[in-house]
Parts: structure tokens; C-alpha cells; sequence
């Protein structure tokens, strides 16, 4: 399925930057978390990216939406 997939997303993401002059949306707060030069900003940019997100994903699927 992946194989059959892929050219389709690919042909669908290069369509989709004709469309849009190559302008994608961004998250503004990514950059300004990048950007940031505290290291508190940087430690929480990253414990939310690396262990809080996947934490609450696997809440929601597997506690809510997929039970037992």
C-alpha cells in the first residue's frame, strides 16, 4: 500500500506548492522556539516535543478512542 501511496502524496505535495507559490503553513511558535536563545524556552520546546506529545497521543488512542 505504501508504494501505491507515495506517488500520490508526492504528486498531490507538489501540486499543492504550485497552488501556494511554495509558501507552506507554518506553526509561528516552532520558529520562535528555535530562534530562542534561553535554554528553559529550548528544555521545554523539547520535553514537549519528545515525551509529552507522544504521552497524550497514547492517552487519547488507546485510553479513549481504542479501548480494551
Amino acid at each position: 500500500g505504501y508504494l501505491v501511496a507515495l506517488p500520490l502524496v508526492v504528486i498531490v505535495s507538489l501540486i499543492n506548492q504550485q497552488l501556494w507559490n511554495g509558501q507552506g503553513g507554518s506553526n509561528p511558535l516552532l520558529s520562535l522556539a528555535l530562534e530562542a536563545q534561553d535554554p528553559v524556552v529550548l528544555m521545554i520546546f523539547y520535553f514537549t516535543a519528545s515525551i509529552a506529545a507522544p504521552f497524550y497521543e497514547e492517552i487519547m488512542f488507546r485510553g479513549f478512542l481504542l479501548p480494551s
